[in-house]
């Protein structure tokens, strides 16, 4: 039998492991916890000041000016229709106007158009866009009825969100333009053109996670118009680093795009660490 004296110290010692015990298997619950897959949705928003993503689709208008005998200008409005395609190409064709004169109250000559070009860059260097407008018809131009013209124009475009807080490609056009019984023109002129879909750049990326032996499910990127474009996704999670190394490839309507993802198990739950790929033509290149 001890003394009384050293039955309380010993009874303490116990106390202490056992104390100590539970912190270790909180710390080892704690770790396994987030050390699991991720599972369920997932969205995450990009701010355009990092990766932007334009959608050029939709009504391109160009406000511009013919320069003719002696540097007089006129000015000339062009709006046509382009499509940007999931790799990146800008297509369009169809009837449309151009406004000779003031914007308001000019001549209004109908033509047939095609468009083509593409978007380009992104992924921290600046968004490219490059378009070409060829067009020809006829109409009443000066009081003159029929004129027949042909319209050649080439846009080079950048969208910068770091200086752009109106949504608008800006640089320069530059072509000709020959109105037959009338005269002819150059185009020189510094253009500022509204996005056709009206994005700012901005866009989200949602993730819908199934984890079985492997990573499964579906997800998309929605620009800031809400264009949609979805994809399948398919990855491993590894569980030492707590790390998932996804990859979103588009389909249907996003067939074409494609994005790698990874994320990690933070304190706070599934945490975007890096994602990289393309889509409408432009590069996406963020890391946390």
């Amino acid at each position: 039998m001890l003394p009384a004296s050293l039955q309380p110290m010993i009874i303490m010692s116990r106390v202490l492991k056992n104390r100590c015990w539970f912190v270790v298997a909180f710390l080892l619950c704690a770790k396994a916890s987030l050390a699991q897959a991720p599972s369920g949705d997932f969205t995450f928003d990009f701010d355009p000041t990092f990766d932007p993503i334009i959608n050029m689709s939709g009504t391109f208008q160009s406000e511009q000016t013919i320069i003719g005998a002696g540097g007089t200008e006129t000015p000339l409005t062009v709006s046509v229709d382009i499509t940007n395609l999931v790799n990146g190409a800008l297509k369009g064709s169809g009837f449309a106007f151009i406004v000779v004169g003031d914007p308001q109250t000019g001549d209004v000559l109908p033509g047939a158009y095609t468009a083509n070009g593409r978007v380009s860059g992104g992924g921290g260097n600046l968004t490219r866009v490059v378009l070409s407008i060829q067009m020809n018809g006829s109409g009443t131009l000066a009081g003159v009825p029929n004129v027949p013209f042909t319209l050649s124009l080439r846009y080079n475009l950048i969208f910068s969100s770091s200086t752009n807080a109106t949504g608008t490609v800006d640089g320069t056009v530059r072509g000709t333009v020959n109105f037959r019984k009338v005269g002819s023109g150059r185009i020189r002129s510094d253009v500022s053109v509204a996005v056709p879909s009206g994005s700012d750049g901005s866009w989200r990326m949602h993730l819908n996670i199934i984890p079985l032996n492997v990573l499964g499910g579906t997800g998309e990127i929605i620009t800031s118009d809400g264009r949609v474009l979805p994809g399948n996704l398919h990855g491993v999670f590894q569980p030492g680093p707590a790390r998932s190394v996804i990859n979103l490839s588009g389909t249907r309507e996003g067939a074409g795009m494609a994005s790698r993802v990874i994320l990690v198990n933070g304190e706070e739950g599934i945490e975007l660490q890096r994602a990289t790929g393309h889509v409408l033509g432009q590069k996406i290149n963020f890391s946390f």
